[in-house]
């Protein structure tokens, strides 16, 4: 394997791993890492396309660790976060040292799916002329697969999710972290955090 990191800091660096890719010998493999969202680059002059297998890499998600066996609990991940190097330290003073602003677990989850599902699905909001507001709906195709609102200890149904859910028919979920069992209500299905976010594809 050929590993180039930060690759993008490299004047012509297209031309430069496109001539690797179509020079390197059979079975050799290729992984450029950076910071940078590389596929903005495909507008700009030469495309890459059919060369490459994007891979967003993320924190750690809840759904992650119940993939591989490991308990975590929400409240450990909130403090820490997912990632690795305040995740794994001992000391929680440090652990907020490293602390990098939160990730969603849920637009992990929705990179994931386009990377390796070919979804094209989105996270918006939503929020009326009148105020009304909902935390996240989740988009496929140009079209809203689910809303969410997120609460801390509130288990009454969000004023807003009901009513978008209401006039509009969306597929809605509100997520409290501080509840003792998941129900349904009013069609709306009320979620243990920890439940819904082990529950996402990644």
């Amino acid at each position: 394997m050929i590993i180039f990191d930060e690759l993008h800091k490299k004047p012509e660096w297209k031309n430069f791993i496109k001539g690797v890719f179509d020079t390197k010998e059979s079975g050799t493999r290729i992984l450029v890492t950076g910071s940078a969202r590389l596929e903005v680059f495909d507008k700009l002059g030469d495309s890459l396309a059919g060369r490459y297998f994007r891979h967003r890499l993320m924190p750690f998600s809840l759904a992650e660790f119940r993939k591989i066996n490991e308990t975590v609990s929400l409240g450990q991940l909130m403090l820490r976060s997912g990632f690795p190097e305040p995740f794994l330290v001992d000391d929680d003073l440090e652990a907020s040292r490293w602390r990098q602003q939160h990730v969603n677990g849920l637009l992990k989850s929705i990179y994931a799916e386009n990377d390796y599902l070919a979804e094209e699905k989105e996270l918006h909001y939503l929020r009326t002329k009148d105020g009304l507001e909902v935390d996240f709906a989740v988009a496929n195709k140009g079209e809203l697969e689910y809303i969410l609102e997120a609460k801390l200890s509130d288990k009454n149904i969000s004023k807003s999710l009901l009513n978008f859910k209401e006039h509009y028919g969306y597929k809605a979920f509100q997520v409290v972290k501080n509840m003792g069992k998941s129900r349904i209500e009013s069609e709306v299905k009320i979620c243990v955090a920890k439940e819904f976010l082990e529950g996402l594809y990644l």
